[in-house]
């Protein structure tokens, strides 16, 4: 059986983070490592328009650090995104010229839908995913998020299968047809 080494970079608002994980042939994978950093590359980008020399100094030591680490994993790929706080500002260019020179990262901007498919995705490949969608009665669940100013969650609102109450909030009423047969997932304040 081989075994295949994966880490995802991600650069958020508010932290960057590193996670590493092991696939098997048989296509299961688990987490071996996750660690994070906190860099507030949103107080610049969304202040000032632009992240700053000493930002992008370490942001950069970061992720040479990460890259050291993923070396002593003997990661065989990985992936280096980044969303909105680098996205929304002036000098991205810039940034990302920087990266990839003191670290040889290549990295990919996200666009908003990119960013919130894969956040959905994420929720659905949860393993506590399909018993959440088993007992939920319009239950708001919340998931992490990063990048959210007021806070570091998300609510979600998961629908109602048929004829099952709205017991949470006590009312007794029905799903909405539309959702009785299938449930879905949706951001609450989007």
């Amino acid at each position: 059986m081989s075994i295949h080494t994966f880490a995802a970079i991600y650069i958020g608002t508010y932290d960057v983070s590193l996670k590493v994980f092991e696939f098997t042939n048989r296509k299961k994978f688990h987490e071996v490592d996750h660690i994070r950093s906190r860099q507030e590359l949103g107080k610049g980008a969304y202040g000032t328009g632009t992240i700053g020399y000493e930002q992008v100094e370490e942001l950069c030591e970061t992720l040479a650090q990460f890259k050291e680490i993923m070396e002593s994993y003997k990661v065989d790929s990985y992936e280096v995104c980044a969303a909105a706080a680098l996205r929304d500002t002036t000098n991205e260019i810039f940034v990302l010229d920087q990266i990839y020179l003191r670290t040889g990262f290549r990295v990919k901007v996200l666009s908003n839908s990119e960013h919130r498919f894969i956040s959905y995705k994420a929720v659905a490949g949860s393993p506590v995913f399909e018993e959440m969608i088993k007992t939920a009665c319009y239950k708001n669940v919340s998931f992490p998020r990063g990048g959210s100013r007021r806070s570091e969650r998300t609510d979600y609102v998961i629908p109602q299968r048929k004829d099952d109450h709205d017991t949470a909030h006590g009312s007794g009423h029905h799903a909405p047809a539309e959702s009785a047969w299938r449930p879905r997932i949706f951001p609450e304040n989007v």
